[in-house]
């Protein structure tokens, strides 16, 4: 029976002989269990080449990625650091101590208080070695295994029809893969949130009441909590789902010292990971390793005082975020998500945890947006990243149920409608999804040219590029390590100035700082430099093409600066080098007296 309507649809007796079989798109003649492995292997090696292709030359793009992947890279040397203390490593300047040793390498303090992420990136650079596509594997993997939690939340909770829907939809977002080809904590977060859902209702649907049962669940969505601060909604989410479902099935759970103690218990799973990593900060404050003045993880959220003192009551976000959603998601996605949402609320009544835990991950992940803002501060896309598995649960629900619905009132089963639904959301998502695939970062080409420019014409390299400068030291640290000791000589990070060198760096970041913040000296600068002399490298920027509905922060007004900067600066769209031996010593003096008055600016 189909129980959506007040009056309930009779289910036609040829739809429900293949409830099992042609209702889920899998022929008599064969298999079922090997052709629905089949299918969700097609969808796989479908979420993988959309996630996979071109990854090693995509390159770090935003300002974050590198801070992420320099933090792991600082626990990578520290690493060598200690090994060479040992002897099984050869490596210069571990005399100098373990701040100048990561210092003269131009990584960064451990201070995004995202440890969880950095602890992913860690792993990266030990499995694939100290590159920027160490970090955008990870995204990869977390990604492709999202993809496979959904389809089995999906076909656990609403059939497999649905469940292959919803991975199906879930492959080729736009949305997810904007993060799943980054190294943003998202990717992460998302999948370790997903695996911490589908382990939750896991013990739940099995009847599972062993009290250490909920151990995994939450340690898979603390650790998702230490990637990133703003998914500090969701271990609050699942103690409410937990109390929830305790209530539902208080016949299973009659005892009030078992219902107390695996709330308890699930709440010191989550705890735990932001305990350990606070934990192992604290140790190496005792042992003299970091500054007795150092603020661990915890210590860190003080940093961000001034953000939550400016947290407001507020639904300015919603504009922001639904017409993004729009934009990169296309209508067809969300009206096939609102019915879902539809259904999943309707079948609320029923007491069903199930329903409870979709419905509990699309509120985690569009109330807090919807009713607080940062006063005076630039929106954020990945504040609602959270969103995509949910999504995919509703729109393979939606889907599924559209597809039902005809089936029913013509009374045979519809396997073409069910293959063309599929085409069209893998048309449609996929088409939307090639703008990400053929995003490139130039950065490391431009560094590899420097490198070669300073082989062969000297010069010293100390500088710290407005904005910018977190992605230049990624690769200028990688740089580092592979070059000779001469030329390591003439390498310096963290100059007293902004720039004490011969060589300025410049590229679209530069600029679109200097027009948000309207740093006139810093434009002028730029200036300066076109007019007196020609770049010695130039590199297209193609990630400086990216569309504007793929910007992480801020909205409309951000477009409007991006295509103004374009049309005035036309070299944003670049990466310039400039070497400052080029110019005429008036030129020179004024520009490095210039140089040495800026100052970065958020």
């Amino acid at each position: 029976m189909f129980t959506v309507f007040r009056h309930p649809i009779p289910t036609p007796p040829c739809i429900a002989r293949l409830n099992y079989i042609e209702q889920y798109f899998i022929p008599i003649h064969m298999n079922n269990r090997h052709y629905t492995t089949a299918l969700v292997i097609l969808v796989l090696l479908l979420a993988a080449g959309m996630r996979g292709y071109g990854i090693v030359e995509r390159g770090l793009v935003d300002y974050d990625e590198a801070w992420y992947l320099l933090e792991a890279k600082t626990l990578y040397n520290t690493g060598k650091f200690a090994l060479a203390q040992i002897g099984i490593l050869d490596e210069p300047d571990v005399a100098l101590g373990l701040k100048a040793f990561i210092k003269k390498r131009g990584t960064v303090p451990l201070t995004s208080i995202k440890p969880g992420h950095t602890a992913f990136l860690f792993l990266g650079l030990l499995a694939f070695g100290p590159h920027d596509y160490a970090g955008l594997f990870m995204s990869v993997i977390s990604g492709l295994l999202t993809v496979y939690l959904v389809f089995r939340l999906g076909k656990d909770i609403f059939g497999l029809r649905a469940g292959l829907l919803a991975a199906l939809f879930l492959a080729v977002s736009p949305f997810h893969i904007l993060y799943s080809r980054s190294v943003y904590s998202q990717a992460n977060g998302i999948f370790l949130v997903t695996l911490g859902a589908f382990l939750w209702h896991q013990i739940h649907s099995t009847g599972d009441r062993r009290l250490l049962s909920l151990i995994a669940p939450g340690l898979a969505v603390g650790w998702a909590f230490t990637c990133h601060f703003n998914l500090a909604y969701v271990p609050v989410t699942f103690m409410a789902l937990e109390a929830i479902a305790i209530v539902l099935n208080r016949n299973r759970f009659p005892v009030a010292r078992n219902r107390i103690k695996r709330l308890l218990i699930l709440g010191c799973s989550l705890a735990a990971p932001a305990a350990v990593i606070e934990s192992v900060g604290q140790f190496f404050k005792w042992l003299g390793v970091f500054p007795a003045d150092y603020p661990t993880y915890l210590g860190q959220f003080a940093h961000r005082k001034p953000l939550a003192e400016a947290l407001q009551f507020s639904t300015d976000q919603v504009p922001f975020w639904s017409s993004r959603l729009l934009q990169i998601e296309g209508a067809a996605a969300l009206i096939l998500a609102t019915i879902g949402l539809a259904i999943t609320m309707a079948n609320l009544r029923k007491g069903s945890t199930d329903r409870a835990l979709v419905l509990g991950l699309v509120l985690v992940a569009l109330l807090p947006p919807s009713i607080l803002s940062v006063a005076n501060h630039y929106h954020m896309l990945r504040n609602i990243a959270l969103i995509t598995p949910a999504m995919a649960l509703l729109v393979g629900l939606g889907g599924h149920w559209l597809i039902s619905r005809v089936e029913a009132l013509i009374a045979r089963p519809l396997t073409p409608a069910f293959a063309a639904l599929c085409v069209v959301l893998t048309v449609s998502s996929g088409l939307r999804s090639t703008e990400l695939l053929t995003a490139r970062s130039t950065y490391r080409q431009a560094t590899d040219h420097l490198m070669e420019y300073m082989e062969s014409h000297g010069g010293r390299l100390s500088a710290r590029p407005l904005s910018a400068w977190p992605i230049w030291y990624f690769y200028l640290s990688e740089a580092y390590d592979n070059a000779s000791p001469e030329l390591r000589d003439r390498i310096r990070f963290y100059p007293k100035g902004i720039n004490d060198g011969d060589f300025e760096l410049i590229d679209v970041k530069s600029y679109y700082r200097a027009v948000i913040v309207k740093d006139q000296d810093a434009l002028d600068v730029y200036r300066e430099l076109r007019d007196a002399t020609e770049p010695i490298i130039r590199v297209a920027n193609s990630a400086a093409a990216l569309p504007h509905k793929y910007y992480e922060a801020g909205g409309s007004g951000t477009e409007e600066a991006l295509l103004a900067m374009a049309a005035v600066y036309p070299q944003s769209r670049s990466i310039e080098i400039y070497d400052l031996r080029n110019l005429s010593k008036p030129t020179l003096s004024s520009t490095n007296a210039a140089l040495t008055g800026l100052k970065e600016s958020p």
